[in-house]
């Protein structure tokens, strides 16, 4: 039985991390070695790798505020984003469902809101994130995400860029149809999303003008979820507990079965080195384990 709050060293993983809470999202810091793990719809807590709990910050709980769902930093881990999940019925019923992108500092004071909320059920404007959201990265002044929304018979799908500082719509551009529900990456000109069952590709676009520039990779080796170091390698997480690093091209140049249980499949997160993956797997009587691989041990 694991202490939850602390590392342990486990077989086939450099070591892993036992939580009681449910785990949300999770992001690693570059600049502190500090992994931030959004719990429980509410609250960040700061672990030092391969030490324990070093701070928390709780953050607003009230209905209106929303479910906090995503978290992501900025490059200096000066501040982080929460993407918060909203709700609302109109008065015959009907149910409005959108994303917020909440920027609170590192003490936990609201410092910007980033999306608004729809007018009405049938409002696809481009400022609204709207329920289909599929994840977020960050880089310099701006934030980049994807989602989606219904027209009669289609969806379009966005990448939408806005500013961090004033929460402003910079740029939305139509792409094809993406899948997995997991995060984007972000890395030189590029942003990347995984492809849907159907195209089974990590699709490649330009961050200026959102244009595809390529699709990678093929039905073996493309994931739920994706992260990107800073040499370019891409690791991706298959549903069937396999963890994938690809090269810039697009070829797998290793990966593993992942240990335990299956992962949460929309939660992988690589430091910039690519020196450690961070992973978590399901519940294991009431815990959650957060899984950190190191370099020497990714075939």
């Amino acid at each position: 039985m694991c202490k939850t709050g602390h590392f342990y060293f486990a077989k086939n993983r450099t070591f892993s991390l036992c939580l009681d809470s449910v785990v949300n999202d999770l992001v690693y810091n570059n600049t502190n070695s500090q992994i931030c793990v959004l719990v429980n719809g509410s609250t960040i807590n700061r672990y030092r790798l391969g030490s324990g709990l070093i701070g928390s910050i709780d953050l607003p709980r009230s209905e209106s505020d929303g479910i906090k769902e995503r978290i992501a930093i900025d490059k200096y881990g000066k501040n982080f984003f929460i993407g918060v999940h909203h709700n609302s019925f109109d008065k015959h019923g009907r149910m409005r469902s959108w994303y917020t992108i909440k920027k609170y500092s590192r003490s936990g004071m609201l410092v910007a809101t980033i999306g608004s909320a729809p007018t009405s059920e049938a409002d696809i404007s481009d400022n609204v994130i709207h329920e289909s959201f599929y994840g977020m990265a960050i880089d310099g002044s701006y934030l980049y995400l994807i989602d989606a929304y219904p027209i009669p018979g289609n969806w379009i799908y966005k990448i939408k860029r806005f500013n961090t500082v004033t929460g402003a719509l910079m740029r939305a551009s139509t792409i094809d149809r993406v899948g997995g529900g997991g995060k984007i990456a972000v890395f030189g000109s590029n942003i990347y999303a995984c492809g849907d069952d159907g195209i089974n590709a990590i699709k490649v676009y330009s961050k200026r003008d959102g244009r595809e520039i390529a699709s990678l990779g093929d039905w073996a080796s493309v994931g739920y979820t994706l992260a990107v170091d800073s040499s370019g390698a891409i690791y991706t997480l298959k549903e069937v507990s396999e963890l994938h690093k690809l090269n810039s091209s697009g070829s797998r140049i290793g990966g593993f079965t992942l240990p335990g249980l299956m992962p949460q499949r929309n939660i992988l997160d690589v430091s910039a080195n690519g020196e450690y993956v961070f992973t978590v797997e399901g519940e294991v009587s009431h815990c959650r384990l957060i899984q950190v691989f190191q370099r020497r041990v990714i075939p």
